[in-house]
């Protein structure tokens, strides 16, 4: 069951992150392994939504029921898709001096036996490469740093 975790510092406030973060319409845009995406429940403190991973021999739909605490936190948990489990969680804290710090923890297992050994390292890289690929996209949806 690998658990990823990645940490970031950005110029950008912890809102501004937050955001970014929970704008899932918004991902194909950027993120090269999302081909589709979209919102099935939205209120203020929850988001149900699926996303299409294509990359290599992975090309799912998944869901995952995420739980919101505004500029604060996101946690993701399962509902449909291609795992055995899939669990995760976004924070992002404001420093004292400006900016953020962001970080990513995923804890995955895939459901289907063999092709495990095929879609893990698939899906580790795609997890392991999504704080620099939103920090890429703050630095184009934002534009100018925090001062």
């Amino acid at each position: 069951m690998p658990v990823i975790r990645r940490s970031q510092k950005e110029p950008f406030s912890a809102k501004q992150m937050y955001d970014l973060v929970n704008d899932v319409e918004s991902y194909p845009t950027f993120l090269p392994w999302c081909k589709g995406s979209r919102i099935l429940k939205s209120t203020p403190t929850m988001m149900e939504a699926s996303i299409l991973t294509a990359k290599g021999p992975l090309n799912k739909w998944f869901t995952t029921r995420n739980t919101l605490v505004e500029s604060e936190k996101i946690t993701l948990n399962l509902v449909d898709g291609p795992f055995k489990h899939l669990r995760g969680e976004w924070r992002f804290n404001d420093l004292p001096d400006g900016g953020s710090e962001i970080h990513l923890m995923i804890d995955f297992d895939f459901s289907f036996g063999p092709a495990r050994l095929l879609l893990t390292p698939i899906f580790e890289n795609i997890a392991g490469s999504m704080v620099a690929a939103f920090s890429a996209q703050a630095k184009v949806r934002y534009g100018k740093l925090l001062s």
